[in-house]
C-alpha cells in the first residue's frame, strides 16, 4: 500500500507554512551572550596551557595528535584573539607560549599558528616563530605553491590545505616576515 495521501499533504502544508514564518533575528544584547558563554566553554575545556587532546605528538602524520599537534590551540587561540581576548596574561598568555614552542610540523596546525602569532605583540620570541613556521609552510609547497597531503604527486594541490598555508604566510607576511615574490605569483595563479 502507497504513503497516506492525508499525510503527504500534510508535510507539504507544513512546509508552506514554515517557508512563510519570519526568522527571528538575535539582539546584540544575544549575540554578546552567546559570545561569552562560547569563550567561557573554551577556556573550560583548556587544559595544561593548551587545547590539545594528548601531551606530546605521536608519529602519525595525518593525525591532529601528530603532524597537526598543536592545531587545536592555534585555532582556539586565533578565535579568542579575534574576539579580543588578551594574550598577555592568563589562560590566554599560557597558550600562547605553548604555540612558541609546540612541536607542530603539519601544514593545517602550522599555518594556523602563524595567524595566532601575527596577532601577538611583536617579540623576538614570536618573530623567530614565525619565521621558523614561515619556512615549514614554504618548504612543504608544491612547485606551483599549492599544498597536498605528502610530498607526490609534485602537480597535485588540495585547495583545503592549501588555503591554510596561504593565510599563515600572509599573516607572517603582514608582520614583516619576508615571503618571497616568486611564491605569491605561483600561488596567485593557482
Amino acid at each position: 500500500m502507497g504513503r497516506s495521501p492525508i499525510l503527504f499533504a500534510g508535510r507539504i502544508l507544513l512546509l508552506v507554512l514554515c517557508a512563510g514564518m519570519s526568522a527571528h533575528a538575535a539582539t546584540p544584547e544575544e549575540i554578546e551572550t552567546a559570545v561569552v558563554k562560547a569563550k567561557q566553554w573554551l577556556y573550560s575545556k583548556q587544559n595544561n596551557g593548551n587545547w590539545e587532546s594528548v601531551t606530546a605528538p605521536n608519529t602519525d602524520n595525518k593525525s591532529p595528535d601528530g603532524g597537526n599537534f598543536g592545531g587545536t590551540t592555534a585555532l582556539v587561540t586565533f578565535s579568542l584573539l579575534c574576539a579580543g581576548d588578551n594574550a598577555q596574561e592568563g589562560p590566554l598568555k599560557n597558550a600562547a607560549d605553548f604555540l612558541l614552542t609546540a612541536q607542530s610540523r603539519g601544514v593545517y596546525s602550522v599555518g594556523l599558528r602563524c595567524q595566532a602569532l601575527a596577532l601577538l605583540p611583536k617579540s623576538p620570541k614570536v618573530l623567530d616563530a614565525l619565521l621558523r613556521d614561515s619556512k615549514i609552510l614554504l618548504a612543504e609547497a608544491k612547485p606551483n605553491a599549492g599544498y597536498w597531503y605528502s610530498r607526490e604527486p609534485l602537480d597535485v594541490y588540495d585547495h583545503s590545505i592549501s588555503q591554510f598555508a596561504l593565510l599563515g604566510l600572509a599573516a607572517a607576511n603582514d608582520v614583516g616576515i619576508e615571503v618571497p615574490d616568486e611564491y605569491w605569483g605561483k600561488a596567485n595563479e593557482m
